[in-house]
């Protein structure tokens, strides 16, 4: 059992608030939620890690983004595979320095030396590589994509030409789960090695608990469709709902896309059902997520969508009920797929049904665990 009391120096009182919110909705201690940790799972990528293709002969380059929550968590995974050498180099940030000091590992703090590398290893930075591809010498790239530089393939349609050419140079990881076919349909002309998107806490992982304090967790980042929601909230009568990260002033930059949040939200919370959350640490939303039953991530946009969010629900095995963007698209028969209210009502009752829920569950987990895993993806890194 983990109850993460060190957390509470990390929470400041609006987190307070909203865990007292949840407390009084729906009558629990939310954050002394029993907590197991998935201790097979743990020993099998530790095993993983160590028994991996070592490298120790290689010279490496670790090209990256500071701008991302577990930046130095994926790098340390990286560079576990015992280079023999690796400069690494942030793309956002060259004076950035790892806390962790690791041997035969250096932080550039200039720009990327004129010398040869065994291998690069490129971290959500598609669009500077594209840019510097002549400059860093090299015989074999492997590019780690995330939904920054798919975008960014969406919005140069030229890009496609370039990665076609360099097809035999690069190997391209896609993380995010973006369905590239949305991009181009020449973009299958690309071989891209797929995988599940990284676990909601590296540190951690978790057993699902056997029994669950909340229906539903509504989530995804922006473009979430509250009004179809809002005029389907008699399908969630008597049920717990939660909704996470609703700041509409603060995620929102457009003024009509925070009008148009923020009136759907208040309505959502007048009713005794929803429960709207503008803020929680990453600690509390793995508790949300563990203890939800099924996730919600309903969207009005194609393009633009979170698709980390709905990587934490399939690695933990949670049914997702979505629309199809070019976040979720690949999924195919590891969603449902909500297209009107018929759809949402006949999804909802199917997965009343235990057998069916823990035959979909298991489904989805095999997915992530499995055939995706990202951990699997480091085996290729030789």
């Amino acid at each position: 059992m983990i109850m993460d009391e060190k957390l509470f120096k990390k929470l400041d009182r609006r987190e307070f608030r909203e865990i007292a919110e949840i407390n009084k909705a729906f009558h629990i201690d939310f954050y002394h939620l029993p907590l197991g940790l998935d201790i097979p799972f743990i020993q099998s990528v530790q095993a993983m890690l160590t028994q991996g293709p070592c490298l120790k002969k290689k010279t490496v380059l670790f090209v990256n983004d500071s701008q991302f929550k577990y930046h130095e968590k994926h790098i340390l995974l990286f560079l576990n595979r015992k280079f023999k050498h690796c400069d690494c180099y942030n793309i956002a940030n060259p004076n950035f320095s790892l806390k962790t000091s690791l041997k035969n590992v250096r932080y550039l703090t200039e720009s990327i030396p004129d010398k040869f590398y065994d291998r690069v290893i490129v971290y959500r930075g598609l669009e500077f590589l594209l840019q510097n591809i002549n400059k860093i010498k090299t015989d074999k790239f492997y590019v780690l994509l995330t939904n920054i530089d798919v975008v960014y393939i969406h919005k140069n349609q030229d890009t496609l030409d370039i990665l076609k050419k360099l097809k035999n140079k690069i190997v391209y990881f896609n993380l995010f789960k973006n369905t590239l076919d949305y991009i181009s349909p020449s973009a299958s002309q690309i071989q891209f090695q797929d995988a599940i998107n990284w676990p909601p806490n590296l540190d951690i992982f978790y057993h699902v608990p056997k029994k669950f304090v909340f229906d539903y967790l509504v989530m995804g980042g922006v473009s979430r469709d509250y009004r179809f929601l809002y005029n389907n909230r008699r399908l969630f009568k008597g049920k717990k709902v939660i909704i996470t990260h609703c700041d509409a002033n603060k995620y929102r930059r457009d003024q009509n896309e925070r009008s148009y949040d923020m009136k759907y939200l208040g309505l959502l919370n007048k009713n005794k059902e929803f429960i709207c959350l503008k803020r929680i640490h990453e600690s509390l939303y793995c508790r949300l997520l563990l203890f939800s039953r099924i996730t919600i991530c309903m969207f009005r946009k194609k393009v633009g969508t979170d698709s980390t969010c709905i990587s934490d629900a399939i690695w933990y095995g949670k049914p997702v009920l979505t629309t199809k963007t070019m976040a979720t698209d690949h999924l195919k028969n590891h969603a449902f797929f909500i297209h009107n209210t018929k759809d949402m009502k006949t999804i909802l009752h199917k997965l009343k049904d235990r057998s069916f829920y823990e035959n979909m569950t298991k489904k989805i987990t095999k997915y992530a665990r499995k055939e995706n895993n990202i951990f699997n993806l480091l085996k290729l890194i030789k």
